[in-house]
């Protein structure tokens, strides 16, 4: 059996090393005053990192779903979307889809806006011509002496060449013909 001093010295040389280590590690950690002060703080900073997250997913959400009430509205009404069109479920998605909408609907407008020219242009030339081919004082004046035709007329054996201007009335009649047949032109491609 061991002798009991030797057991006790061992036992003291122990104890020594365990309240060395002890004490190495309070010092490495602090005091338990500080260590309960540090969780306690980490916790609060925890709690308020927890509390922003939920105040930015809130913001986030409602964003998302005003973004998404903008988006479905701004697409019904200048898109024309497929039946099975729907918005992108992510706030990225909807933003990407809102972008694309609206690269959309400028082309269309930028379009609307060359139609719409080119429609006032041929309403101007179609005015011009509609009012160039309806007898009127001024038309009247336009063509009078412009149209005619020349005849030769044979008696006591001379010839006579004449020039014939063409009646008011024949002109009228000419100009009502082609008024007819851009009618039935215009019936016909329509069909």
């Amino acid at each position: 059996m061991p002798n009991d001093k030797q057991s006790r010295a061992e036992l003291v040389e122990r104890l020594r090393e365990d309240a060395e280590y002890i004490d190495n590690y309070v010092d490495f950690i602090g005091s338990p005053d500080r260590i309960a002060r540090t969780m306690l703080e980490a916790a609060a900073a925890l709690q308020s990192k927890d509390e922003q997250i939920e105040r930015l997913t809130r913001e986030r959400d409602e964003v998302s779903s005003s973004l998404e009430y903008l988006l479905v509205g701004y697409v019904g009404r200048y898109c024309d979307p497929v039946p099975e069109w729907q918005p992108l479920p992510t706030l990225g998605g909807i933003i990407s889809q809102l972008d694309n909408a609206m690269t959309v609907t400028t082309t269309f407008k930028d379009r609307a806006e060359d139609a719409e020219q080119q429609v006032q242009k041929l309403t101007a030339e179609n005015e011009r011509l509609r009012e160039a081919m309806t007898p009127s004082v001024d038309t009247n004046a336009a063509y009078m002496g412009e149209f005619s035709f020349g005849i030769t007329l044979s008696a006591g054996g001379e010839e006579d060449y004449r020039r014939i201007m063409v009646p008011w009335t024949t002109i009228k009649e000419i100009m009502a013909a082609i008024r007819d047949r851009a009618a039935l032109q215009a019936a016909r491609s329509k069909e």
